[in-house]
């Protein structure tokens, strides 16, 4: 219960955190600040090289067996790796855009202050799975899920009191950088809090091989996740302006509180699947799904038709330019509900051993939400990035779809709601 409430109240700070960003900065200036953090979100991802999911689950092996010395091996080499990673990545990918010609000093340093951010965000993801690994849940959310986005919406809004000028995106990733350092060291002591006192004495074990062969998958689905989601944005950088990225983050900002209620009530049926599983109850999976989706689809169906009834009005908040993304945003609703509908094939997947057939359906995703930007935001600008991701939704809820027929012979899906009526 401790972490839903953690989790909605990050999502409202988050808002309004994005709202202020809005209302304050210039449209080119928050583009650019989203675009430096796309980038920096991007990076995360193999930095942690699914290492973080894999915590999670190994640390709470080794606690329960008494394993002190693999549970030290595995933060050692996780922090080791992660940072080694990060390092070696910040500067291929910031000579990669220099060398592109396509951006100017100004986004160049501000994407280099986001990528600076990588290496502590990826040791504080580590601290934190290995917190939820200890049976610490909410010591394992908080720094991220809440410290994080009040200290930088609190530095912000101390930058704009302060500040006699326009504020620059160098500087709005700066207060970012300064809410990032402090959340690293508190996730930081709490580790150390938390961490039975027989792991010091310990002599590090390690088994590389197979932590990597196990964290490789949850890398791969974590990574189709992010560029299904995000890249869009950095393609639409790479082909038009930092205004029209603004307008683009908005419409998905608006989108999130249907997907809010989707993440709501599906994720928390993983571990409930998992178990029905083990029993062999998979009609019993099918019912339980499809009773949760119909309820997320039931609770989301009044916010979608207000954002589209009332959208004009409700981007006019954050400024009368934002009423242009208006037609992005119905395509994004209409994109969020797609996936209510489909229900929750890939984590029926993930629950029951077919975590190489959701990686497969993710990478169809995300290749057509790259071609499809690719295709689309030349002639069609932020329209084009939201097409290309209505579509990739379609293609790997298909895919993930066919492989939980195929594979368990059931269909969790709201066009079989029939089951349960």
């Amino acid at each position: 219960a401790s972490v839903l409430v953690i989790t909605i109240m990050s999502r409202g700070v988050g808002f309004i955190t994005n709202y202020f960003l809005a209302k304050i900065l210039t449209t080119d200036s928050y583009g650019l600040y989203t675009f430096a953090l796309t980038w920096s979100g991007l990076l995360l991802i193999p930095a942690a090289l699914g290492l973080d999911r894999l915590l999670i689950r190994n640390i709470s092996s080794y606690k329960t067996n008494g394993e002190w010395g693999l549970l030290r091996g595995l933060l050692h080499f996780t922090t080791i790796v992660s940072t080694i990673i990060a390092l070696i990545l910040i500067p291929i990918v910031l000579v990669i855009l220099q060398q592109s010609n396509i951006y100017d000093d100004i986004t160049l340093i501000t994407v280099l202050i986001g990528l600076m951010m990588v290496p502590f965000n990826a040791i504080t993801m580590i601290r934190e799975s290995a917190l939820q690994g200890l049976k610490k849940i909410t010591w394992g959310v908080l720094p991220n899920l809440l410290l994080k986005p009040i200290l930088f919406l609190i530095f912000f809004l101390l930058l704009a009191l302060i500040s006699t000028i326009s504020i620059s995106p160098i500087l709005v990733i700066l207060t970012r950088f300064g809410a990032v350092f402090l959340t690293f060291m508190l996730a930081f002591l709490l580790l150390r809090r938390a961490l039975p006192i027989d792991v010091s004495k310990a002599v590090p074990r390690y088994e590389i091989r197979s932590w990597m062969i196990t964290a490789t998958p949850m890398f791969l689905v974590t990574l189709m996740n992010y560029i299904n989601a995000r890249s869009g944005i950095l393609i639409l950088g790479s082909f038009s302006n930092n205004s029209d990225i603004a307008l683009l983050n908005v419409a998905l900002l608006l989108t999130s509180l249907v997907k809010i209620v989707m993440s709501a009530f599906l994720m928390p049926l993983a571990p409930t699947i998992s178990s029905l599983f083990a029993e062999g109850k998979l009609n019993v999976i099918e019912k339980v799904s499809i009773k949760s989706t119909l309820t997320a689809f039931v609770i989301a169906l009044p916010i979608g038709v207000i954002l589209v009834v009332f959208g004009r009005d409700i981007l006019n908040i954050f400024g009368t330019q934002y009423q242009s993304a208006y037609i992005a945003l119905v395509i994004l609703i209409v994109d969020a509900f797609v996936n209510i509908i489909f229900g929750p094939v890939g984590t029926i997947l993930m629950m029951t051993g077919y975590e190489r057939n959701t990686m497969i359906g993710n990478m169809f995703g995300a290749v057509t939400t790259i071609g499809g930007s690719l295709l689309l935001i030349p002639v069609y600008g932020m329209l084009g990035v939201a097409i290309a991701m209505l579509l990739s939704t379609i293609v790997w809820n298909v895919s993930l779809l066919i492989f939980v027929i195929s594979k368990l012979k059931i269909n969790p899906t709201l066009i079989n709601v029939s089951k349960v009526l």
